[in-house]
């Protein structure tokens, strides 16, 4: 037999609910109503985003650019969870989901990998000045429908602009230039 209890509530909200199992197996006594159980913790994310879908997204954008090799990289991959997120250098956590990553101008080189889809509370990705940036801008882009700035100039990608990017019907500032990007503007972007 198991036994759920909440540990902790912060502020009366559900915001960064800890929850604690404990079993029979791992504890003594005949009352059941024992009121000091050994618990194991389990954090459990509230955000709409699960935190191991944003820190699998971080992750693969950390390994994608070199992340070892950026000008500041300070916390990244330290934790796992939203409220270690919010410790990383550029990213902005806010009710428990990535909503900002802003790593302008910090020595990314790589591709931008398609998981940054994932991270659909995002509302700003600011990834300029980053000249050794390589290939397309990921189709993936499409599912941040949160977001309203993409900032991503002078930096190498190259290809079109996905058709799929259409899909971000909250963008309001897109900044591409200075990219090698080629193709046609999709009619339907900004609408």
């Amino acid at each position: 037999n198991g036994y759920m209890s909440v540990a902790a509530l912060r502020s009366g909200t559900i915001a960064d609910l800890q929850v604690a199992f404990a079993t029979t197996a791992n504890w003594t006594g005949t009352n059941t109503s024992r009121t000091s159980w050994p618990t194991t913790p389990l954090q459990v994310s509230l955000g709409r985003v699960p935190d191991a879908i944003e820190y699998e997204a971080l992750r693969d954008l950390y390994i994608a650019t070199s992340g070892d090799k950026w000008n500041i990289n300070y916390n990244w991959l330290q934790g796992k969870t939203a409220a270690d997120f919010a410790t990383w250098f550029g990213v902005q956590v806010q009710d428990n989901d990535v909503v900002s990553i802003l790593l302008h101008d910090n020595n990314l080189a790589g591709s931008l990998p398609a998981s940054i889809g994932n991270l659909t509370q995002l509302r700003s990705l600011t990834l300029a000045n980053h000249s050794r940036m390589t290939g397309p801008l990921p189709t993936a882009l499409g599912r941040l429908r949160q977001l309203t700035r993409l900032t991503l100039f002078r930096s190498g990608f190259t290809g079109g602009i996905p058709i799929e990017l259409t899909n971000a019907t909250n963008l309001q500032t897109l900044e591409l230039f200075e990219n090698p990007l080629g193709g046609v503007l999709p009619s339907t972007l900004g609408r």
